[in-house]
């Protein structure tokens, strides 16, 4: 029989993953301290190393993000960013990015009126939220905004989908029950 009073009381915590993005080395900082060591560099597993090694030297540490598993409001979130990616999310982002200037945002309506404003398909909208919501800094916050997760989107697609697929799986997998 499930013991809830034994649930109530465990301390539960989301899982963990350090992901290797080599692709995005070039953005990362590396101290040249020894005393100085930063978690975002870490070795590959063998299995990693011939993925994602793409030119690292064996032995080198390669950068990584760190993710985490994400609650079930989370998930909503992104389910809703899929589902949000409407005439609604179009037309928020293009009056944001027209601002104030009254001729641009009528612009904005006229492109969105023939059909030909942009907007963000499903499913990497859906992708993107995702990595927004899942990717950490060492304290636990969340590293990415909008416009980080965006880029990444457009610029490193694979990386996007190798960061959501860890954050998924890991989300899968339940929280672990600490002491």
């Amino acid at each position: 029989m499930f013991n809830v009073s034994k649930f109530a009381n465990a301390s539960l915590a989301h899982r963990t993953q350090y992901v290797p993005v080599p692709e995005l080395a070039p953005f990362f900082s590396q101290s040249n301290s020894p005393e100085e060591s930063n978690p975002c560099y870490r070795e590959l597993s063998e299995n990693d190393r011939r993925q994602y090694a793409l030119g690292f030297p064996e032995g080198e540490p390669v950068p990584h993000l760190k993710v985490r598993a994400l609650s079930a409001s989370e998930l909503a979130i992104a389910n809703l960013a899929r589902d949000e990616n409407s005439l609604i999310r179009v037309l928020r982002d293009s009056l944001k990015a027209a601002g104030n200037d009254g001729q641009k945002v009528g612009m904005t309506l006229a492109d969105i009126a023939r059909g030909e404003a942009q907007s963000t398909p499903a499913q990497a909208a859906y992708q993107q939220e995702i990595v927004r919501l899942g990717v950490i800094d060492e304290d636990g916050q969340r590293l990415f905004d909008d416009d980080t997760a965006a880029r990444i989107n457009d610029y490193y697609a694979l990386v996007l989908i190798r960061l959501c697929d860890a954050i998924l799986n890991l989300t899968g997998e339940g929280s672990q029950a600490g002491e």
